[in-house]
């Protein structure tokens, strides 16, 4: 087995203990070279998972402060070596990446700082691109005769006279390495002896316009900044801030920015009161439009549904009207209607037409599945908004218009996590099955080979006349149909562990698995078929599941060392805020 090499680099991520850390330690260390350490800096009164704990290479620094660059700041006090990466607790990139970027700054010496090319992690393109074209013109000249920057691709890593900062495009790099005036704080790599070691932001809060004066600062120290093509860092788009007291913070910071660069410019207060006009207009004029947002959430018989009814919760709690109900039982005046998508074709809306939202969270299956979608692609009415589960889905869909759209994971209900999880000793069935039983080749022969083991299984879903014949004869086997959602935690309480049963099949092999999530949130653990997602979401998520196909004796299940991952973060109020939800609605009803 090859052995790991560390190389001389100190990671300092600062972090309040999110999700995405753990992901972010285990690409750190995929690799044969590691950092030699990754310094954790969490405020005290902070949690975080336990399992970053298990790698050697990373120790953890709980400070005083809570405060991006305060407690990146204590990270460089304690680093020891001779190269810093400063890293975002979101930013992914893997240990050869790093490795390529202490090689170039090696060859670049001391004096100088290094930074990758960020690429979305959405739509996998480079974050800062390049526009060309009419509407590339139309933001050069803005940006050149409003903001004081460079003309066309000269402003790529430049800072304006006014203070606004451009990125650098891999694809108009014109060698490996080219010096710039800003790099994003995501991920920058420094000399030790190099680094800033003072708190040069005096906010609280977001750190609005922290690597402006970040790279300000370190040129006025004689270091120069270069980005390089050689390495790669993989992260979500930055948006603008969208609450009222955040856009704020962000002019106040973007203020302070301008003082310590002792800019006193005409073309800066201009566009400083643009901006607290825009700010007014968005917070008291437009706000007016989207304050009775009604929204009209589709269900059907056929499906569960578990994000309709988290979305109508969610959407509650932000204020909007909400309408769940079955197709047909819809109020006529809601504002907008979010439809599960199968087929709806666009003769639909002709007599009784509605703003519409398509919700895309699975691709169609045999027979004829391509042709399906083709039909979905070409038929399907147009909508002003698309929401898709992942990026699989919407490129296999191949829409391609200017459609705004949104990704969104699979969740569980927030009641989901807070299930007995007592002793296993007491539960009352070894295994839980939730979920339609209908049209699931394969399932019920699952179930019947669990039950003819040995083991007491519990089956809640829609179940038919043909399947109750098949199963009434199994004494452990218990059909209780279909129940309300907010019934659901308290059969799982009743069992040790659930059973996920999905085909190795396309494309139901790459859908995620609402039920497996439920079941993580529930403490139980997991009996599943083999396929790509959950054997993905098992390892990303360090847990360990019992495949079905390893499960022949009782004792196997009794003697099975279950690890049941922490899925907090799947969350459904958490994944809806992530995704920005509500502002995504808002924002294509002001569009429409």
């Amino acid at each position: 087995m090859n052995q790991k090499q560390k190389i001389p680099v100190s990671i300092v991520i600062p972090t309040l203990g999110g999700s995405s850390l753990l992901k972010v330690i285990k690409l750190l260390n995929e690799s044969l070279k590691i950092p030699e350490e990754i310094i954790i800096c969490i405020p005290k009164e902070q949690k975080y998972d336990n399992l970053i704990k298990n790698f050697q290479n990373v120790k953890i620094i709980k400070t005083n402060i809570k405060g991006q660059v305060s407690q990146r700041i204590e990270g460089f006090k304690n680093a020891t070596q001779e190269f810093i990466l400063q890293l975002d607790d979101d930013c992914k990139i893997s240990s050869n990446d790093i490795y390529n970027l202490m090689i170039n700054l090696k060859e670049l010496g001391e004096g100088n700082a290094l930074a990758p090319i960020y690429f979305d992690e959405n739509s996998g393109e480079c974050s800062h691109k390049f526009k060309k074209g009419f509407k590339g013109l139309i933001k050069t000249i803005i940006a050149t005769a409003i903001c004081g920057a460079p003309w066309g691709i000269k402003r790529m890593g430049t800072i304006s006279k006014i203070g606004t900062n451009y990125g650098v495009d891999i694809n108009y790099m014109k060698s490996s390495l080219k010096e710039v005036e800003w790099v994003p704080g995501g991920c920058v790599m420094h000399y030790n002896s190099s680094t800033i070691k003072e708190n040069f932001f005096p906010y609280k809060g977001k750190a609005f316009c922290e690597d402006l004066m970040h790279s300000y600062l370190l040129r006025q120290n004689n270091i120069k900044i270069w980005v390089t093509n050689k390495s790669s860092c993989i992260t979500k788009h930055a948006f603008f801030p969208d609450q009222k007291h955040e856009v704020i913070q962000y002019l106040e910071a973007f203020k302070y920015f301008q003082k310590i660069r002792n800019k006193k410019i005409l073309r800066f207060w201009i566009w400083y009161f643009i901006n607290l006009l825009r700010i007014w207009i968005k917070f008291n004029i437009e706000k007016r439009k989207t304050d009775n947002i009604s929204i009209g959430i589709e269900l059907n018989h056929k499906s569960y549904l578990p994000e309709a009814y988290a979305y109508a919760n969610f959407l509650k709690q932000k204020g909007f009207d909400v309408d769940l109900n079955y197709e047909g039982k819809l109020k006529n005046n809601n504002s907008i209607i979010i439809h599960f998508m199968g087929f709806r074709p666009f003769w639909n809306n002709i007599f009784n037409k509605h703003l519409e939202i398509h919700e895309y969270a699975s691709l169609s299956t045999s027979p004829y599945a391509k042709i399906k979608d083709i039909f979905k692609y070409y038929f399907n009415t147009r909508p002003i908004g698309r929401i898709f589960m992942n990026k699989t889905i919407k490129s296999s869909l191949g829409f391609d218009d200017k459609i705004p759209f949104i990704y969104r994971e699979m969740g569980a209900d927030s009641n989901m996590y807070k299930v007995n999880k007592s002793n296993n000793k007491n539960k009352e069935f070894d295994l839980i099955y939730s979920g339609s039983i209908i049209n699931r080749d394969g399932l019920i022969e699952s179930i019947e080979k669990v039950a003819d083991i040995g083991l007491k299984i519990l089956l809640v879903g829609m179940y038919n006349d043909v399947i109750f014949e098949r199963l009434k004869n199994f004494n452990n086997i218990k059909m209780i149909g279909r129940v309300d959602r907010e019934k659901l935690p308290y059969y799982f309480s009743k069992c040790k562990a659930g059973l996920n049963f999905t085909p190795n099949i396309h494309p139901l092999k790459l859908q995620s698995s609402t039920k497996t999530i439920e079941y993580c949130a529930a403490g139980l653990g997991v009996i599943s078929s083999k396929y790509d997602w959950v054997q993905n979401f098992e390892k990303n998520r360090a847990a360990k599941f019992m495949w079905l196909n390893d499960l022949n004796r009782k004792s196997d299940f009794e003697k099975f060392d279950f690890v049941i991952p922490d899925v907090s973060d799947l969350e459904w109020n958490q994944i809806l805020e992530k995704s920005s939800f509500d502002t995504f609605i808002k924002k294509i009803y002001l569009n429409s």
